[in-house]
């Protein structure tokens, strides 16, 4: 493999990083904003547990990319 391939190599990957941290980030706000519409009606429990399952993988996910 030639430097030139693993660079283009390098810049996909790059770029594969960059939307995997995007599409975490809305994740993470689409996951927020529902909690917080949640807060107030009784019986969402289980959809709170799991949207709070869904911003702790985000959270994780971002802090290993930081």
């Amino acid at each position: 493999m030639s430097t030139a391939e693993i660079q283009a190599q390098l810049i996909d990957l790059d770029g594969l990083a960059r939307e995997t941290d995007r599409a975490e980030r809305e994740i993470l706000r689409k996951a927020q904003d529902r909690l917080s519409q949640l807060s107030d009606q009784s019986g969402s429990e289980p959809e709170e547990r799991l949207l709070m399952e869904v911003i702790h993988k985000a959270q994780a996910a971002l802090g290993a990319s930081s």
